[in-house]
């Protein structure tokens, strides 16, 4: 399931939509993700136009790890894997695009507004396509050398 959410600054939710996506092709993947988040803006826009002018950028989250050069491994997502998903959504959307895993990005929503705020380490385990924990270590997320800090295996 894929999720398109618009939050104000301290994380609540205004907007969201949501639909299934193949994991194998990409291509009409990209184009329900660009049908959601522009209907999010729509929704947004009928809420406020000021609020959906200030819209400041694109965070994507996906089940990592990334950058890997070779896998067939079906739960990696290996289209999606090689996909230009960052440069095609800026292009979609007109917005700065940034990328980063599941579980990564569920330990800095925690970090900010949840159960980890105000504290300086934390391990979010997260168990979605895989099992990967998101690091946060003197309060700030730890990526590790590759950027795959935290990924542990697969759910089966």
């Amino acid at each position: 399931l894929t999720r398109v959410v618009v939050v104000d600054p301290i994380g609540s939710v205004m907007v969201r939509a949501e639909a299934n996506l193949p994991l194998d092709e990409p291509s009409p993947g990209v184009q329900t993700i660009l049908g959601l988040i522009a209907r999010v803006r729509r929704e947004l826009a009928g809420i406020s136009a000021q609020s959906e002018r200030r819209l400041v950028g694109l965070g994507v989250a996906m089940p990592g790890p990334f950058g890997l050069k070779e896998s067939d491994d079906k739960w990696m997502m290996p289209a999606w894997q090689q996909f230009p998903l960052l440069e095609t959504l800026a292009a979609g959307t007109g917005l700065n695009v940034g990328l980063q895993n599941d579980a990564a990005a569920c330990a800095t929503a925690e970090r900010i507004v949840g159960a980890a705020h105000g504290v300086d380490h934390a391990v979010c385990l997260y168990v979605g396509y895989g099992i990967a924990a998101g690091l946060i270590l003197n309060g700030e997320l730890y990526n590790g050398g590759n950027g795959n800090a935290g990924e542990i295996g697969r759910a089966l």
